[in-house]
């Protein structure tokens, strides 16, 4: 589960935007019998394994497809064997590149606009990403859509153009995404050890590439490489969806079976300097909260060693219960946060611990409990609990990846073109624990060695060198803007070609699932669905305090609550909850006014027991009150370093002022000053109750037995009675600017404003908008924001909504992005407009595609155990009926492009928009 968020952090950060994945259900077709067969009439190859049918065209190509049933979408990929290793001197940066320059267009088929406009119509998430080791686009859309998309990944394949204009537009989002890498100190530090660490590997050049190469491009060395390797026996297809693999072939046949297979590509021999050496990277910042990673070079992917970094991750340091977790963040209170994983690399792999130091100065002995806790594990090996629960984590992830096409279909993908091998992803290690011990101690000593263990800091910069810090960067600025204001461009954005012909099947009005409810004596209402598409169970717990609740003053008191209540309770006392909960491979969460649990079937009882216990009989000993508050001073250190958090804090701040939304989560080092631990238990005491609370389980449970398990794990928890919060009536603040500094490589703004309630007659009218201007409902690349992009360069990503966090209360404008220190002006100038006077151009097309998308996106609501438990919830958060999302399928056809016109020019007006602005910039256009 963290591994895939934190290499979809990575991977994404250099594709075209930024991943937000989606889930849906999946249930793995039955065992068949493994053979091989020629298809004579296709010229195919055809395997067919246990769970992924494979075939294999005469021109080379793959096609994988893993059959799931009852699926409401299909995941459609593509992926490429070529990365940033496979560049020579003078093309660094050109896998990426050709990665963006693929949506620009083609010979003849598509235009600039086509993809994205294609995208919309068929009710798709579009996007693409690049790694050392690869390329792959895909397209995750409906099931009566997904072959619609074949025609486009085949142009993809053969025919791009490369316009030189188009070339030039897209240079200067690139420089800003390489910008907005540099300013994500946690990823910028990886990504320097990852090339120092490299030094005679292909790995040592990033993947982005270096702006001096960028701003060099020539479209006939583009093109060269483009033909080289975008080929079909260098390309793997994957699809994972309610298909019939047999008919998916003939699909893929039928597009793709007449591209030439190309000239055969020498395999690729990369070579590393191996040395016992320890190289170290530190990186000066203005910052607040330092960061550390030690890194190990391990065994590539492509040698399988995938399963024995999985669990080393759990065991050392992911997880309350995780050796590291347990020494440095509890018992000696020395790091705020730690994590391990390892990068994702074929041909050597990287494994890391990241961690986040009180203090500074205790780097070093950190490193050394790092170490201690290494060679106690290779002189005495590990206990039989923290392999029960590292292949309980295991087995649950695996779980949650199953109800994810788009996700299963990542990680085949990812797998496949590493190891050549479509079942390893699937591997079962159930039974083989001892063999496992003996692995990963061999693993420890061979690869985790001091004399090779490379170290990376972010240290916090002297005040005699902020100065010269400022003076660099300034420097880059102006040479940034002097070559870049050369790739001017001038032609306009091209209008569609195919994307006329593509007519995308509307979504069917469906009925939902729909949940049994019934109150218990203490007045918890508690909802039951009972799913099988997956073998887990999700429990959401929503109270009906949450931070809103807070004393004046106290900013960060719940925060504190909800932390203090997985330190212990009676039942489960100091850290014997998070090891009895990570024992389970559970996953359970916490946040103010929420609890989550997610469970494989098999375990309903306990993972209920565990919520239970921190609802009524949390502990809140003195000792653990202290270690959490302390971290929680490093915490809001790290929160203030980061611009997009004090951005959208101060949008709070300015829409909301008094009112109980505009407090930060965190609190702030003042409030947190005032919370002692009696203040925290009264907070527990009132306000943590099962009156006016709901609990809702999705899953795969035992219907026989559910009600018995809930009423014994919840009839006797009582508590105070909660009335609803009674918020202040919300004025539009006038409009104004707020300059903040902040020492980054850009400038972070945002565009602000209030917004309307859930239940406000303008609500539907802004949905709309808010789909056309950002894509908000079902994300995509045809939006007003990213053609904006597209003819200015002006940004590598923006976003946000025009309804962001709408409930009983009003929600805010919030527009947000990044942009370079010199086109600050223009930026503003040009987000204004676009807000502003956008709706007078909407089409009767983009009007009803906003519909259809959001119409989509209902669907997927449905698609996870915990997303229809959230479903669940909200419907009753705001009562409405259960079969609401059925109705607004005629509620929003029947809207009017009219209507909507008339209320977005109420909301979105200069008059009400004001601007953020948080870093630094020329005296010109501040």
């Amino acid at each position: 589960m963290i591994k895939k968020i934190l290499l979809s952090a990575f991977f994404f950060a250099h594709g075209l935007t930024v991943f937000a994945e989606e889930q849906h259900n999946i249930a793995l077709p039955e065992q068949v019998v493994t053979d091989q067969c020629n298809n004579e009439r296709l010229g195919t190859m055809k395997k067919q394994s246990k769970n992924v049918h494979k075939f294999v065209l005469e021109n080379g190509l793959t096609v994988l497809v893993v059959p799931v049933k009852q699926a409401s979408q299909v995941a459609a990929q593509i992926w490429y064997n070529v990365g940033s290793k496979h560049e020579m001197f003078g093309e660094r940066g050109m896998a990426h590149f050709i990665e963006h320059m693929v949506f620009k267009g083609t010979d003849e088929m598509l235009s600039e606009s086509d993809s994205n406009i294609i995208g919309s119509k068929l009710s798709a998430y579009v996007n693409a990403g690049t790694w050392y080791d690869f390329t792959f686009y895909y397209f995750t859309l409906p099931l009566a859509n997904w072959d619609k998309v074949l025609p486009v990944f085949a142009d993809w394949m053969q025919n791009c153009r490369f316009r030189q204009d188009h070339m030039d537009s897209e240079v200067k989002a690139v420089i800003q995404e390489l910008k907005m890498s540099n300013d994500n100190y946690s990823r910028f530090l990886m990504l320097n050890m990852i090339s120092t660490i490299f030094d005679s590997h292909p790995y040592h050049y990033t993947t982005i590439g270096f702006k001096q190469d960028l701003w060099a491009l020539k479209r006939d060395t583009l093109v060269k490489f483009y033909k080289k390797h975008y080929t079909p026996q260098n390309a793997t297809v994957v699809l994972v969806g309610d298909l019939d693999p047999e008919k998916a072939r003939d699909k893929i046949q039928e597009y793709f079976g007449k591209i030439p297979r190309g000239a055969d590509i020498p395999e690729l021999k990369t070579y590393m300097n191996e040395d016992i050496s320890s190289k170290a990277v530190t990186i000066y910042r203005d910052v607040e909260q330092s960061i550390g990673s030690l890194c190990f070079v391990i065994p590539g992917m492509s040698k399988k060693v995938t399963i024995l970094s999985d669990i080393l991750g759990a065991l050392l340091a992911n997880g309350k219960s995780s050796r590291l977790y347990k020494k440095l963040a509890d018992e000696t209170s020395l790091v705020a946060g730690i994590s391990a994983n390892d990068i994702g690399t074929h041909d050597y792999n990287v494994f890391y611990v990241e961690f986040k130091p009180i203090c500074e100065k205790d780097f070093d002995t950190i490193k050394g409990i790092i170490f201690d806790e290494i060679q106690n594990i290779i002189a005495h090996g590990l206990t039989d609990l923290e392999m029960r629960r590292a292949m309980k984590s295991s087995q649950m992830e695996k779980q949650q990846q199953l109800e994810s096409v788009q996700g299963l279909a990542q990680k085949l993908g990812w797998t496949y073109v590493a190891t050549d091998d479509e079942e390893y992803m699937f591997e079962s290690y159930e039974g083989k624990e001892k063999e496992l011990k003996e692995e990963l101690i061999s693993f420890l000593k061979k690869y985790f060695r001091a004399s090779q263990c490379h170290e990376g800091r972010v240290c916090k910069i002297s005040d005699a060198d902020k100065k010269h810090l400022e003076e660099l960067q300034q420097v880059v600025a102006q040479t940034d803007g002097a070559a870049l204001a050369e790739l001017a461009r001038e032609s306009v954005t091209e209008a569609p070609k195919y994307a006329h012909s593509v007519i995308g099947e509307k979504v069917q009005k469906k009925e939902f699932v729909k949940p049994e409810i019934y109150t218990l004596d203490n007045g918890l209402e508690v909802m039951l669905c009972k799913t099988e598409s997956v073998d887990t169970v999700s429990c959401l717990l929503q109270m009906r305090a949450d931070s809103s609740y807070g004393p004046d003053g106290f900013d960060g008191a719940f925060d504190l609550v909800y932390k203090m209540m997985i330190e212990g309770t009676r039942t489960y006392p100091g850290l014997t909850f998070a090891q009895e909960v990570e024992s389970y491979g559970i996953d359970f969460n916490v946040s103010p006014g929420v609890v989550t649990c997610e469970m494989l079937s098999v375990d309903v009882s306990k993972g209920l027991d565990f919520m239970r216990s921190v609802v009524s009989e949390a502990q809140f000993e003195q000792d653990s009150f202290d270690r959490v508050k302390e971290k929680q001073k490093s915490l809001i250190a790290a929160f203030w370093d980061e611009p997009r958090n004090i951005r959208m804090q101060r949008a709070k701040e300015l829409v909301y002022k008094d009112h109980p939304y505009s407090k930060c989560l965190l609190g702030t080092e003042h409030s947190l000053k005032k919370i002692d631990r009696n203040f925290c238990v009264d907070l527990y005491r009132k306000f943590v109750s099962p009156v006016g609370a709901r609990l809702t389980i999705v899953g795969n449970f035992n219907p026989d037995t559910i009600k018995k398990e809930v009423q014994q794990a919840f009839g006797s928890w009582n508590g105070q009675q909660v009335d609803k919060l009674v918020c202040p009536v919300l004025k539009q603040p006038k409009a104004e600017q707020i300059c903040i500094e902040k020492n980054r490589d850009q400038v972070f703004m945002g565009f602000v404003g209030l917004s309307v309630n859930r239940f406000d007659p303008a609500y539907d009218a802004l949905l709309i908008f808010d789909q056309i201007l950002t894509g908000s409902a079902l994300p995509g690349m045809d939006t007003l924001l990213f053609r904006l992009r597209e003819q200015t360069g002006l940004f590598y990503n923006a976003g946000g909504s025009i309804i962001m966090g709408a409930d009983e209360e009003p929600g805010m404008v919030y527009i947000a992005t990044m942009v370079a220190r010199d086109r600050v002006q223009e930026a503003c100038d040009a987000f204004m407009k676009t807000l502003t006077t956008s709706i007078d151009s909407v089409t009767d097309e983009e009007f009803e595609l906003a519909r259809e998308n959001i119409i989509a996106s209902y669907c997927k609501r449905y698609d996870t155990n915990m997303g229809r438990a959230a479903t669940f919830n909200s419907l009753r958060r705001y009562n409405f009926p259960f079969d609401y999302f059925e109705k607004r399928f005629d509620v929003l056809r029947n809207y009017s492009k009219e209507k909507m016109i008339v209320e977005v020019k109420k909301l979105l007006n200069a008059d009400n928009l004001s601007c953020i602005k948080i870093g630094k910039w020329s005296d010109k256009v501040a």
